[in-house]
């Protein structure tokens, strides 16, 4: 059918297909406005700089301090009576002072609570990235899922239109050959029975599409009922190795090196493990070092100057049994982690495995279905030849273009679910981009 029949056919549609998005470029839209990624990217910026913070523990901190203090006393609380008896002497004392320092600190080994806290946050950085990446994932499957959705209820409309103006078209010829006594009125009452048949899947189709484009145009960022414009797209042919992968112990081997599911179950096994770790360091000591310089005096610029400097050792000796409990926690959360991931990596596998096999069921069914598409039209094509040399009935005919109409329309459904399962493998495997 010509592009401009089908763009007709949609009319009442809120898609249509020309020089419009590619997939890539519907996947991007998408991507560019889920406000889920927006708030996973700032999570994931949130997370990085919490790394840092942690980090600056192994630097020495720094401060410095200016101060500036009067003292105003009455100089009769340190003579008393004799106070009166010194000539020029006021009631009070009135001193001003100046100081200026500097002062540093730093941890010089802590038997690894710092290394451990590190480790944690990064992890905790990583998981963030990779759910950040993954959310993008879940868009793009989406997407992808949307966008055949769209081409597919698109070509069923298509073939619907033309099936229903065919099967007018027979229905019309049949009340004519009724009228001049060569057909039945139970001729004429079978074609018209598949008339309003595929009338009313005409009507299914363009709601179909409606609410297909709809879904689309929400993923990308616009309202329900926004015109989308797609550009068309071949489906993929069936393929013995789907996705280019050629059994089912690759497609393994690829979800393992690809699907993120696996890499956070692992930070989260490692942050428990950099927790236990912390949590042991509770009762070992820890090492800091101090120093400090002063300049002090009652007149700038300041010309007295200090410092001193000392290495203090800390030995915790009793936590209130915190350190324990903190302990068990952590372990507790480390065995949930190694649990929670031997259950993941199962379920995941057996995802892959059962859309690895869903695409060769979809692909073998639509290799059957175009085998029964190809029969069909050659069938309807005999059929209309003996129908027009007297030798078929209208009943036969009828039946044969019903037939062929469903056998197409079953042809190009099958390639769709071949598509769209294609689609679920790639993601199971972590391979949607």
């Amino acid at each position: 059918m010509k592009l401009a029949k089908l763009l007709a056919a949609l009319a009442l549609c809120s898609v249509s297909l020309a020089a419009g998005l590619s997939l890539e470029e519907c996947v991007q839209s998408a991507v560019e406005n889920n406000n889920d990624i927006k708030a996973l990217k700032s999570a994931f910026e949130a997370s990085a700089a919490r790394t840092n913070q942690v980090r600056a523990a192994y630097f020495p901190q720094l401060n410095g301090s200016v101060g500036f203090n009067r003292t105003v006393t009455p100089l009769a609380t340190s003579f008393g009576s004799l106070l009166s008896s010194i000539p020029g002497i006021g009631s009070t004392s009135d001193v001003i002072t100046y100081s200026a320092g500097v002062s540093a600190q730093m941890i010089i080994y802590d038997f690894g609570r710092t290394g451990a806290a590190e480790k944690q946050a990064y992890a905790g950085e990583q998981s963030a990235l990779l759910r950040y990446e993954q959310k993008k994932q879940e868009i793009a499957y989406a997407v992808k899922k949307a966008y055949y959705g769209v081409l597919q209820s698109v070509e069923l409309l298509k073939l619907s239109e033309v099936t229903k103006k065919e099967m007018k078209s027979l229905y019309d010829s049949v009340r004519e050959r009724q009228g001049q006594g060569m057909a039945t009125p139970v001729d004429a009452l079978n074609a018209e029975s598949e008339y309003v048949k595929y009338s009313a899947e005409t009507s299914k189709a363009k709601r179909g599409a409606e609410l297909a484009a709809d879904s689309l145009a929400v993923l990308l960022g616009k309202k329900a009922g926004e015109n989308v414009r797609l550009a068309e797209e071949a489906l993929p042919a069936v393929e013995s190795s789907p996705l280019g992968i050629k059994n089912l112990d690759k497609c393994f081997e690829y979800a393992r090196n690809n699907r993120l599911d696996f890499q956070v179950s692992a930070l989260l096994i490692a942050s428990a493990d950099a927790s236990v770790s912390g949590a042991c360091s509770d009762w070992l000591p820890s090492l800091s070092g101090t120093a400090r310089y002063d300049l002090s005096g009652q007149q700038l610029p300041l010309d007295q100057g200090g410092y001193s400097y000392g290495i203090n050792l800390n030995l915790p000796l009793f936590s209130g049994f915190s350190s324990s409990a903190k302990l068990a926690a952590a372990e507790a959360d480390k065995k949930n982690a190694e649990s929670s991931a031997a259950a993941l990596r199962e379920s995941l596998l057996l995802q892959v495995k059962t859309n690895y096999y869903g695409v060769l069921d979809k692909g073998e069914d639509a290799y059957t279905a175009g085998k029964k598409e190809e029969y069909l039209v050659r069938n309807y094509e005999g059929m209309k030849a003996k129908y027009d040399a007297g030798l078929a009935s209208i009943t036969d005919l009828i039946d044969a273009e019903s037939k062929k109409a469903a056998g197409v329309t079953d042809s190009r459904q099958s390639l769709f679910n071949y598509r769209m399962q294609l689609n679920e493998l790639e993601y199971s495997i972590g391979g949607v981009k």
